[in-house]
């Protein structure tokens, strides 16, 4: 039996796949191990919004206090958006306003001014 030494041969170089391969093949197990599909396909709509991406972005990038101010006030005109109006003032001043939220504000102040300071638990 004759032994053939692989020391020497050349060995031709191994491409490296293509980048829209990798991307391919990344997506692919994204797909294939999602246990959420609906999410996926939201994702891809957003992806489709470059504005929207870019908003996303900024509000990400706010301190917290104002992040934490925006959603609640986001949250409270969620079902009812075209109640919000804006206004700036000429010094800068952003202005979110909806009656909706003046209307739960309302209530706020009737309920905690109804609460007996007894029945509060510290």
């Amino acid at each position: 039996m004759k032994v053939i030494s692989t020391n020497n041969v050349k060995k031709s170089p191994q491409s490296a796949p293509e980048p829209a391969s990798k991307v391919r093949s990344v997506l692919r197990e994204i797909v294939e191990c999602c246990p959420h599909p609906s999410r996926l396909l939201e994702l891809y709509y957003w992806s489709a919004e470059p504005e929207l991406l870019a908003t996303l972005h900024r509000y990400i990038n706010l301190p917290q206090q104002p992040r934490e101010a925006l959603q609640a006030f986001l949250t409270m005109v969620a079902d009812c958006p075209d109640s919000v109006n804006v206004h700036v003032s000429p010094n800068g001043d952003v202005t979110l306003s909806s009656p909706v939220i003046a209307r739960l504000m309302s209530k706020m102040d009737v309920l905690r001014a109804n609460t007996d300071p007894a029945d509060v638990s510290h």
